[in-house]
Parts: structure tokens; C-alpha cells; sequence
């Protein structure tokens, strides 16, 4: 396991990266809650909110600066009463990490 920042956990197996790490989520595979749930979760300001037919875009600023997008049905944002300017938690289902030395999409300048 690799400890990100705010001690959420990321699995990289058994010979994990050492040193910095990318990771990388969809949006999708997001999901957001207005309470801690003993789940690794980042926290984070609901800055918008885009309609996107049967789903809705959250975009949010993490306390750590980072700013992510994740993408819930429209019933989870009702459910939860989700507005801009709410204190939430973001909450990766499937993240990938990768150590920085793939950081760069192959033939990207440097």
C-alpha cells in the first residue's frame, strides 16, 4: 500500500513505487459523501455542480489545493442535498497509481 496524502490509502501491490507517485481515478469511479464513513476519503469544497443528463458533474477543490471532477447519478446529488460551497468527501472506489516515471504520456516532450 502507498500512503497518499491525508493517510488515504493506494494499493500498488506487493513492490509498490518508491518516491513520488501519480494516481489517477475517472470520475465516475468517484463518490462523494458530507460525512467521514471510515472509508479513505479526501476533503473537499464543492465549487460546481454541471448537469450532464441522467448524471451530474461535481467539481471539487481538495484542502490540499488539488482540484478533482466526479461524476454521480443526479439522485445521489438530490439525495445528499449537495450544493456549491459544501464541505464533502471525496471517496476513489478504483484508483490506479503509477510511479512518477510514467507522469508523461509516451513521445510528450519532457
Amino acid at each position: 500500500m502507498t500512503i497518499l496524502e491525508d493517510g488515504l490509502l493506494a494499493p500498488t501491490g506487493t513492490d509498490g513505487p518508491d518516491g513520488p507517485v501519480v494516481v489517477y481515478v475517472r470520475p465516475h469511479d468517484l463518490d462523494v459523501t458530507r460525512r467521514l464513513n471510515g472509508r479513505p476519503s479526501w476533503p473537499g469544497r464543492l465549487r460546481q455542480i454541471v448537469p450532464l443528463g441522467g448524471q451530474v458533474r461535481l467539481e471539487v477543490l481538495l484542502r490540499n489545493g488539488a482540484e478533482v471532477r466526479a461524476q454521480v447519478p443526479r439522485e445521489r446529488r438530490s439525495e445528499l442535498d449537495l450544493r456549491p460551497g459544501d464541505e464533502i468527501f471525496v471517496i476513489p472506489r478504483d484508483l490506479k497509481v503509477f510511479g512518477d516515471r510514467v507522469a508523461t504520456a509516451p513521445g510528450a516532450p519532457d
